[in-house]
């Protein structure tokens, strides 16, 4: 049992390093889109209220 402990615990040890990389780039990732999609939110609220600004812009110029 020693044995299998002693050639067992290097392959573990290398797997479970590979795993916290492997979500630690997961959660990299994820926190670099959560940002993209907030700047994108944004861009689209900029984009929103300039569209309804020359809509009405237009439609008082049509009315008077």
């Amino acid at each position: 049992m020693l044995n299998f402990n002693l050639l067992c615990f290097p392959i573990c040890h290398q797997n479970y390093e590979l795993l916290a990389n492997h979500i630690n780039h997961i959660h990299k990732s994820s926190r670099t889109n959560n940002r993209r999609t907030r700047e994108n939110e944004q861009v689209v609220l900029q984009n929103t209220h300039k569209i309804s600004f020359n809509y009405f812009e237009n439609f008082n110029q049509i009315t008077t």
